[in-house]
Parts: C-alpha cells; sequence; structure tokens
C-alpha cells in the first residue's frame, strides 16, 4: 500500500485543488484592489486637505486685502483735502499780512474789520476740514513743526526756544502740511 502523497487525487480532489489556487489567486487579486483603493483614498484625503488649506489661504487673502483697502479708502477721505488746503495757506497768510499792514489809520478800521471777519470764516472752514494753525511763540523750537529762517542772539528769551513767527506752520489731523517758519533766540556769545 502506499502512502497519503503517494495516492493519486480523483478528478475531485483536482477540482478542489483547483478552485483552492483560482481562490487564493483571486483573494489576492481583491487584496491588491483593495491595497491600490487604500492608496488611492489616502491621496485623494491629501488632496483635499491641499485644497482646503489653499481655499482657507485664499480666504485669508481677501480679508487682509478688505482691510487694506480699508484703510487706504479711510486715509484717502482723511487727507483728500490736502491739496487745497495747501492752496489756501497763502491766501491765510495774505490776509493776515494786510490786517497786521493795514492797522493805524481810523479811516481803515472798517477795511481791517472786514479782512479780520474774512480771515475767521476761513480759519473756521479749514478747522472744519481737520487743519490747525501752528503759532508757536515762546515755544522750544522743534523741527518737526518749525523752520527756522534765522538766529538771533538775545537775553530776553531762554536759548532755543521761538521769538518770533515769520509764517504760521499748518497741521492736517496729525500730518504736516508747512512748517512754522521762525525766529529762535540763541545765547548771547
Amino acid at each position: 500500500m502506499t502512502k497519503n502523497n503517494d495516492v493519486p487525487l480523483s478528478s475531485n480532489e483536482f477540482k478542489d485543488k483547483d478552485q483552492d489556487s483560482a481562490a487564493a489567486e483571486k483573494i489576492q487579486d481583491l487584496e491588491q484592489q483593495n491595497s491600490e483603493l487604500q492608496e488611492k483614498i489616502s491621496s485623494l484625503e491629501n488632496e483635499k486637505e491641499a485644497f482646503r488649506d489653499q481655499a482657507l489661504r485664499s480666504r485669508a487673502e481677501v480679508d487682509n486685502t478688505l482691510k487694506r483697502t480699508q484703510i487706504d479708502v479711510e486715509k484717502a477721505r482723511a487727507y483728500g483735502s490736502q491739496k487745497l488746503l495747501e492752496d489756501l495757506i497763502p491766501v491765510i497768510d495774505s490776509l493776515e499780512l494786510g490786517i497786521a499792514n493795514s492797522q493805524g489809520a481810523e479811516s481803515e478800521k472798517s477795511h481791517t474789520d472786514g479782512m479780520n471777519m474774512t480771515l475767521e470764516i476761513l480759519m473756521k472752514t479749514i478747522q472744519k476740514h481737520g487743519i490747525e494753525q501752528i503759532n508757536p511763540v515762546g515755544e522750544e523750537f522743534n523741527p518737526e513743526y518749525h523752520e527756522a529762517m534765522t538766529l538771533q542772539p538775545t537775553k530776553e528769551v531762554k536759548p532755543n526756544s521761538i521769538m518770533d513767527v515769520l509764517q504760521k506752520g499748518y497741521v492736517l489731523k496729525s500730518r504736516l502740511i508747512r512748517p512754522a517758519r521762525v525766529i529762535v533766540a540763541k545765547e548771547l556769545t
């Protein structure tokens, strides 16, 4: 008698072995497909996260652009009248000079009063638009707001202080339009 290993296989046993082999091959194919699908899912998840991140960054960029634009619009509104005000300043200077030169004669009093009223109206108008006049007599010299036209030796005023203002300066909100042109005191030597 032959051993189990030597026993010839029947046709049913061949079929079972073929089916087992085909099933194993099918399982291996399915596992391979499952592995490929898992890789594809992982790749799609990564791609989805990249798109999500890109969308969030794009939204943040749009928000930042809107904020910058809003700030630019506010600045344009605040400082939009700067050129007009720069053009009006010489008119104020001229009126002030006319008032200073016309004082004295009684017949010219009405003329001087009219110029004073005009100047007051003009000053109220520019103040309404956010401009302030710099008239620093007696203040310490500040090169950010004052332009020294000359230095004058004196004992009457503390050194480095403003003795006289030749032309007043102007500030729009916090922006300097024109520095005050001044005479600065210096120590006698």
